[in-house]
């Protein structure tokens, strides 16, 4: 009778070790689902920032195209930064 006794409390012991990791396991992948959408939100916001940074390209040109330009019409001669 103590052998049953004994080994009901061991599986007991056992199914209490595999719920806790079970939630270990749990809370790991609730984290790891945060990160994921954590760098989710990131990649969409630094998409959103290079697309409207991709607006200004074509301002920019035309500032420097004017600024030639006004160089040129005053005959002096510019020197590009690099």
């Amino acid at each position: 009778m103590d052998e049953i006794v004994g080994g009901i409390k061991k599986m007991s012991d056992i199914i209490s070790e595999i719920a806790a990791a079970s939630q270990e396991q749990s809370t790991g992948i609730d984290q790891v689902n945060q990160a994921v959408t954590s760098m989710d939100e990131l990649t969409q916001q630094n998409a959103a920032l290079a697309e409207e940074t991709g607006a200004f390209t074509p301002i920019f040109l035309y500032i420097d195209q004017l600024t030639y330009a006004s160089y040129d019409a005053m005959g002096k001669e510019l020197t590009p930064i690099e």
